[in-house]
């Protein structure tokens, strides 16, 4: 059988108006979806998502201030956060998270900040008087010029702090990790530091009169300048009486 010139030619036609149909119409049903208002829903959810995730990082901060000054924010996160100044005496802040915060100047008289994170914390000139700090975590802090008298840094990791010029007389820093550190001119007067762990430490022009380094590790530390007179050797030896004050 055969075709008559003029059906080759309508069949044409049909076989090419199918093929547009089967390549057009899936972007109309797109175009058609994305003009839907559950797709502006969507798009606008989306959007919302974006600005809203950032915000949780405030909304935490702001909850931890609430609370800290309620005088208890334990695991708070207080990241960032500007207390300068402040009187935080007292104040339970155990595991709160303190990094890149400014605490320059604040009171933290008998604070604790047990298990607490002081990364890249500035404490320049803060009053810590028996803070208690044991198994905080201290990277790269700032503690110039603090009064640390009496606070308790046991089991504490300390790594690339600066501790120049501090009063840490009668400070226990038993077991603790330090180093990379600076406590240059600083007073350890009657401090101990029995078990710690020191690497890359310095300690020159220090007051470390009555210091107990007994069984503690001390790697490429910095003597030069300090007072060491009657401080307690890692082996055992030197004096082991009772400090006067």
């Amino acid at each position: 059988m055969s075709l008559k010139p003029h059906n080759i030619a309508m069949n044409g036609k049909l076989l090419l108006a199918l093929l547009v149909a089967i390549v057009t119409l899936p972007v109309i049903s797109l175009l058609f979806l994305l003009s839907e208002p559950g797709a502006s829903r969507l798009n606008s959810t989306e959007a919302s998502l974006e600005i809203d995730i950032p915000r949780l990082g405030g909304l935490a901060q702001e909850s931890g201030l609430k609370r800290l000054d309620a005088g208890e924010c334990v695991q708070c996160d207080l990241s960032h956060a500007d207390l300068s100044q402040r009187d935080l005496s007292r104040a339970d802040l155990q595991s709160a998270d303190l990094s890149h915060a400014n605490l320059s100047q604040t009171i933290f008289i008998n604070a604790i900040l047990s298990q607490a994170t002081l990364n890249e914390t500035n404490l320049a000139k803060a009053n810590l008087r028996g803070a208690d700090l044991i198994e905080a975590s201290i990277d790269a802090a700032t503690f110039d010029d603090a009064q640390l008298l009496q606070i308790s840094l046991t089991d504490a990791r300390i790594d690339g702090a600066s501790f120049q010029q501090v009063d840490l007389r009668d400070a226990d820093l038993s077991a603790t990790a330090i180093q990379n550190s600076d406590f240059s001119g600083s007073t350890l007067y009657g401090a101990v530091l029995r078990e710690a762990n020191l690497s890359n430490v310095d300690f020159s022009g220090a007051d470390l009169r009555y210091v107990d380094f007994s069984n503690a590790v001390l790697e490429n530390v910095n003597f030069e300048g300090a007072k060491l007179e009657f401080a307690i050797l890692p082996d055992g030896t030197g004096y082991h009486g009772v400090a006067p004050y």
